[in-house]
């Protein structure tokens, strides 16, 4: 029995060896990331391979205003780079950047979300199309889902809804793509088409 014992034990140990091991080969695929760029007329990330100007007419979000999104104070900015590249790292959404018009009925945001479990990206626009159908304030209606767009070179997977919210009608895009492990999502809200395709035109290889 004591032999049984001292079996099973050692069997466990392994076990708990291997799925350690493979937790530290997840953290090792996913510590790739490094969050990108924000200036006043753009942002651009190495990591994604991807640079946006910012069209005539909009406004880019600060750093100071993505990071207050997030929930994370000052300290980042007086951070130094890779202490404040290993907080970005952990949040579940990173908000890579916003910018929109002065209205704010046209906009666009670039996040980046790691996943629990590896996904498509039709896969995660299914989810998405459920999330944002169940919502009660804003209804939302799929024109479009599983077109693949080309987007600064990247290939995005896109969902195009239309909203209504209290007599006010706009149209909603999700592009996104998968990158080690996490989910990037461009989501563009207009009213007018002309400004929806000046949005993704800003976006080119990095």
């Amino acid at each position: 029995a004591e032999a049984e014992e001292e079996a099973e034990a050692e069997e466990e140990a392994e076990v708990e060896e291997e799925a350690e091991t493979e937790d530290e080969a997840v953290e090792e695929e996913t510590s790739d990331y490094v969050k990108g760029t924000v200036t006043e007329t753009g942002w651009e990330s190495e990591w994604l391979g991807i640079r946006y100007t910012c069209p005539e007419g909009m406004i880019m979000a600060t750093e100071e205003e993505l990071n207050e999104s997030m929930g994370l104070g000052q300290e980042v900015l007086s951070e130094d780079f890779t202490e404040a590249q290993l907080k970005y790292a952990e949040l579940a959404t990173v908000y890579e950047m916003m910018s929109s018009d002065e209205l704010g009925t046209t906009n666009v945001i670039v996040s980046v979300e790691k996943l629990p479990m590896e996904l498509t990206e039709e896969q995660y626009l299914e989810i998405a199309e459920q999330q944002l159908s169940a919502m009660s304030s804003v209804t939302y209606n799929t024109v479009n889902n599983g077109e693949v767009v080309s987007i600064g070179g990247a290939d995005f997977a896109k969902l195009e809804c239309a909203a209504e919210y209290e007599g006010f009608s706009m149209h909603q895009d999700y592009y996104v793509t998968m990158k080690d492990k996490r989910a990037v999502a461009i989501i563009v809200s207009y009213t007018e088409e002309a400004a929806a395709d000046a949005i993704v035109s800003g976006f080119a290889a990095y």
